[in-house]
């Protein structure tokens, strides 16, 4: 999905490294939202709707 763990979002290996980084999102308002909006940001920039009409008129074309 082209994010990046601690830019965009925050990835745990096992059920105790999420735990912690839901605790880290709960407590941290401001990174809570700048992860949330990079994120939108990163998806939005490789498959919002820009991107879906791009290649659907290649491949109708």
């Amino acid at each position: 999905m082209h994010l990046t763990h601690g830019r965009d979002v925050l990835i745990g290996e096992t059920a105790a490294e999420l735990a912690d980084h839901i605790v880290t999102l709960l407590d941290d308002d401001k990174l809570w939202r700048r992860m949330s909006d990079d994120g939108k940001a990163v998806l939005d920039a490789n498959f919002g709707p820009d991107v879906a009409r791009q290649v659907l008129t290649g491949v109708l074309d």
